[in-house]
């Protein structure tokens, strides 16, 4: 599996800026998603987002799954609520 679909197999090598945060979370929005969407809807670089979503998983706002295909990122009840108030 390419490192990209890690995102918390590995220790974020930087604390992205919170408005990098918010917009990934915005950016998975009520669907599952996945890194290259995210990068696609929001213009982040790949790595950026991937050091993103670990700070989020760590915070309990988003959630990774998988499937047959490929590793995906939800966001959690709690990451629900904090962006109906963004």
């Amino acid at each position: 599996m390419p490192d990209r679909d890690k995102a918390t197999s590995r220790k974020p090598k930087r604390v992205p800026d919170e408005r990098t945060l918010v917009q990934v979370l915005s950016a998975i929005g009520v669907s599952k998603t996945d890194v290259p969407k995210l990068n696609e809807v929001t213009g982040i670089p790949v790595p950026v987002i991937i050091d993103a979503l670990g700070h989020l998983i760590s915070r309990g706002l988003v959630a990774e799954g998988s499937d047959a295909f490929a590793r995906f990122y939800y966001l959690t009840e709690k990451g629900y609520k904090l962006v109906q108030r963004l």
